[in-house]
């Protein structure tokens, strides 16, 4: 009331008190628009990070998938595999070694997919299974290695053989596999041909591994993540239990779009829905939230914003007031001045206007230091305007434009293009001297670039040792700005920058024809000089001479990051070596790829080093991890792929060094194992390579290239010694020798005895009795 009081009686009070809150309500409606902006802003940043987050998930699923079918495809076309289709009875004759050498073949499929458990193969006809481990018959199959819970035989043997599946993956479910519980996802392809289905490849995938990929999306509060296949079957979920939730329906998708947002209303369950779909099988990833934690970030915003603009207001109101009531008092003592000296002396007009033109000058005073304050501020001000403009942070060309008018910039040209000029001299790791240096050599070239480019360019410090020049040209048409661009940089190199003795290198982007294509030419720039960088080149390079990109994206596929992984592992730095220098060319230089993308290709062989290296047991898993980061910080990711080609070098060199002791043992254990063994008659390649756990393609090259000659010839002269020794100093038959020394016939032994000695054994034994 007292307030009340005060403003009634005085006028000048209020009239002093008017601007204030004048002010505060305009900061409070630019608040407003400001945080209507943000709102939105941060609502498509939260559903944008969704549905980048999905497609993480997609494109890694997809990627396994596809391993997954390759080697199923490969089981299928196998001849091996093809061949028993036929057999009804796999244990008769000679049928029995065609399975066994069947299931040994299936080694040379090898898969380093963690997706993956293990695979399968039913035959229709013979009730067989294989595996790369062992052979069942298909009941005992059932009962000791794989089956549903309260699902019999006969359902079971019906969900494997029931029509003619291509490339089908069964849906995740409760499985008893080795007599553990797993939650299960099959993937099954049928042989044979529709209508005449000979049997089944199952590859059990982990269904706990692609229930990881989906876990790092936020499920809280009742939301779900899923994926429906091509026929709306949920395929795998989190939770795995979906019966608290409805699933959305793959009709309710918005079908020509790739990926997208559904708000929440009742066909959703009031759920907010991300999805994206696979062009690779047409699986929609899905992530069903409730609104507050799909926005939980936004929500926020709005709390925070809404208790400070009260804050603000009710401060405001105060200050405004305590503000109002001081500089009343001096104002209200100058009026009382003015009215002594105008009752006291009428005639002086002249003199008592001068006093009151001096006391409206002293009131202000503080409104020009105020003015002075935002001039001081205006180069700062100015310099964020081009940092954002320059990395695209603003959104539509009306916010550039009223950014640009506050700034009382006028950039209303037909054409503009953007050039980054790099100071050239100087490493990654500045001191202190060299930024002086630089920090001169910046105010001089911009001083000059005051005087004489003014009129067309606009420049901006983008680090120590580069500059960014903003082109605007209001010619008429492209060729005419092309023309006076390259008489700008022509001045620049050839006057400005060699007289001043500054050694230099200049990228410049595309011309483009609105500000918000600015940022575009500035990334074009920054390639130009990467390439520059790569060629050494020097002078001005313009990012349309660059060679021309011939794909959208980077060359990195399946099949060769899978070649890649296996000669590293192999220790074959010579064909690692030929396959990094084809990524290179198709990457660096046969495709002119954008940073971004470039990134990501390096991202991509970062993580697939970090997989091969878990894989190897390494442990220089920080110092690989840490590329990540250089990778993202680099300028040049170049530099990152020659840190990348260096870890498989090293890799491959440990992998060496790791044979070079483990060689020896094992042609230890080999020649053990035969001069222990040679007398029994089983002892072959195969047998050897069993006991020894190696592949028997392993054991014949390995020790072809230790010993200099062959296993089978080695094992066969080891018995041929012993069989001499024999004939030689016993009286045993040639039946009972044969025995001993591995040969199950003494037929094959002595056709094996002449074809080695040139002679047979009763021959040989006859020639070796002393005579007397």
């Amino acid at each position: 009331m007292k307030l009340v009081h005060m403003m009634g009686r005085h006028n000048l009070f209020i009239r002093l008190l008017v601007p204030y809150l004048l002010f505060i309500l305009l900061a409070l409606l630019l608040g407003w628009h400001i945080y209507t902006k943000t709102l939105h802003l941060v609502e498509n940043e939260v559903t944008h990070n969704n549905l980048l987050l999905l497609e993480q998930v997609k494109v890694t699923l997809d990627r396994r998938l596809a391993e997954v079918e390759m080697v199923a495809q490969q089981l299928k076309n196998d001849p091996k595999v093809m061949r028993l289709q036929q057999v009804t009875e796999p244990f008769e004759g000679a049928t029995t070694f065609r399975v066994w050498n069947t299931q040994k073949g299936l080694y040379n499929f090898s898969v380093s997919n963690s997706f993956i458990l293990d695979y399968y193969i039913f035959y229709n006809k013979s009730n067989l299974v294989l595996s790369p481990n062992s052979t069942y018959e298909m009941p005992k199959f059932y009962q000791s290695i794989l089956r549903y819970p309260d699902m019999d035989f006969d359902e079971w043997r019906e969900r494997f053989f029931d029509g003619y599946q291509n490339r089908q993956f069964l849906p995740a479910q409760r499985t008893i596999y080795q007599d553990k519980l797993y939650d299960m996802i099959i993937y099954r392809q049928s042989l044979g041909y529709p209508g005449d289905e000979q049997g089944s490849i199952a590859v059990l995938i982990d269904n706990w591994e692609v229930q990881k990929l989906l876990g790092g999306l936020v499920t809280e509060d009742g939301g779900s993540v899923y994926i429906l296949d091509g026929q709306g079957q949920v395929i795998s979920s989190v939770p795995s239990d979906l019966s608290h939730v409805t699933p959305i329906q793959r009709d309710q998708l918005a079908l020509d779009a790739p990926q997208g947002l559904i708000g929440a209303s009742d066909k959703t369950d009031g759920m907010t829905i991300t999805y994206t779909t696979s062009a690779q099988n047409g699986w929609a990833y899905i992530v069903a939230q409730p609104p507050h934690i799909v926005l939980k970030k936004v929500f926020y915003i709005k709390k925070i914003t809404f208790s400070l603009a009260i804050l603000f207001l009710l401060v405001g109101v105060i200050l405004a007031y305590f503000f109002t009531y001081r500089n009343s008092k001096p104002v209200k003592a100058i009026v009382s001045t003015l009215k002594e000296r105008i009752s006291g002396d009428h005639g002086r007009t002249d003199d008592t206007f001068g006093f009151i033109q001096r006391t409206v000058s002293n009131l202000i005073d503080n409104n020009a230091e105020l003015q002075e304050e935002i001039h001081k501020q205006a180069p700062f001000l100015r310099a964020t305007l081009f940092e954002r403009l320059l990395k695209g942070d603003f959104v539509g060309e009306k916010n550039i434009e009223a950014s640009l008018l506050h700034q009382k910039l006028h950039l209303n040209d037909p054409f503009y293009a953007v050039a980054i000029l790099r100071f050239t001299g100087y490493d990654s790791s500045l001191s202190e001297e060299m930024l002086m240096e630089l920090d001169y050599k910046r105010v001089i070239l911009k001083e000059e670039l005051r005087k004489h480019l003014s009129d067309m360019a606009h420049y901006h410090d983008v680090s120590e040792d580069k500059i960014a020049l903003l082109f605007f040209d209001g010619s008429d048409c492209l060729e005419d700005c092309r023309h006076r661009i390259d008489q700008a940089l022509k001045l620049l190199t050839d006057e400005i920058l060699v007289g001043l003795n500054i050694s230099f290198v200049i990228g410049v982007g595309s011309i483009c024809e609105s500000l918000s294509a600015i940022s575009l030419s500035y990334e074009e720039a920054r390639q130009a000089l990467v390439a520059d960088r790569r060629e050494n080149v020097g002078g001005v390079t313009w990012h349309e001479a660059l060679p021309p990109n011939e794909s959208g994206g980077y060359y990195y596929p399946v099949e060769f990051v899978a070649r890649l992984m296996n000669v590293t592992k192999a220790g074959d730095w010579k064909e690692a070596d030929k396959l990094l220098d084809d990524l290179y060319r198709q990457n660096f230089i046969d495709r002119h790829l954008p940073m971004a993308m470039r990134q990501l290709f390096i991202f991509d062989m970062v993580a697939n080093l970090i997989k091969l290296n878990e894989q190897m047991v390494l442990n220089d898993m920080d110092d690989i991890k840490s590329l990540l980061g250089q990778a993202h910080s680099s300028d040049d990711p170049v530099v990152i792929f020659h840190s990348v080609k260096e870890w498989y070098r090293s890799i491959c060199d440990k992998v060496n060094e790791r044979k070079s002791s483990q060689n020896a043992q094992l042609l230890d254990d080999i020649i053990k194992l035969v001069s222990s063994s040679y007398m029994e008659a089983e002892l072959s390649l195969d047998a050897a390579a069993d006991r020894l756990n190696i592949s028997k393609v392993y054991l014949s090259q390995f020790f072809k290239d230790q010993n200099g000659v062959n296993f089978s010839d080695y094992l066969e002269n080891l018995r041929m010694e012993r069989a001499r020794h024999l004939l030689a100093t016993t009286e045993l038959t040639v039946n009972d020798i044969a025995g001993q020394v591995g040969y199950n016939s003494s037929n094959t032994f002595c056709r094996a005895f002449k074809r080695i000695n040139g002679l047979s054994a009763m021959v040989y034994r006859n020639s070796s009795i002393p005579r007397n």
